[in-house]
């Protein structure tokens, strides 16, 4: 059993799905991709994967402030290398979220704010309006 992740961006102004899209996508993730063959021996397409699935769930967070959404452990694996780079982290989080994305590493037996299958079920249904495809086809999904 692996780490499961919850995370929520702040609720804040609204803004519609192309210009978080723009926002994310627009961002320089490559050090962190770097960070993530150096220091955990990734290859450079497996680090590729991580950077586009962790703009994936950021889009997927950003649209939906104030809401409890799931990610891929591969996902975690690139904001695990973001949140080690101090001020980044949150110079990152207020551009994209406009406040700090909350992330709780959850252990096996951990207290949920909610049921876990409630968080992956709507993250579910978000992902495939969002981004038009299968959120446990495109990544590893922590249970």
């Amino acid at each position: 059993m692996g780490c499961h992740i919850t995370a929520s961006a702040p609720a804040g102004r609204p803004r519609n799905l192309e210009e978080i899209k723009a926002v994310v996508n627009g961002f320089d993730l490559s050090r962190y991709a770097k960070d993530l063959e150096h220091y955990e021996g990734l290859s450079t397409e497996e680090a590729e994967a991580c950077t586009s699935l962790f703009r994936k769930f950021c889009i997927v967070a950003a649209a939906n402030p104030g809401v409890l959404v799931w990610d891929h452990k591969e996902s975690d694996r690139l904001l695990h290398a973001l949140i080690k780079y101090q001020p980044e982290y949150p110079q990152f989080c207020d551009v994209v979220f406009q406040g700090l994305l909350h992330h709780r590493p959850m252990l096996p037996g951990d207290e949920l704010p909610e049921p876990q299958e409630a968080t992956i079920e709507r993250t579910r249904r978000l992902w495939r309006e969002i981004h038009g495809e299968d959120f446990d086809a495109v990544g590893t999904v922590y249970h």
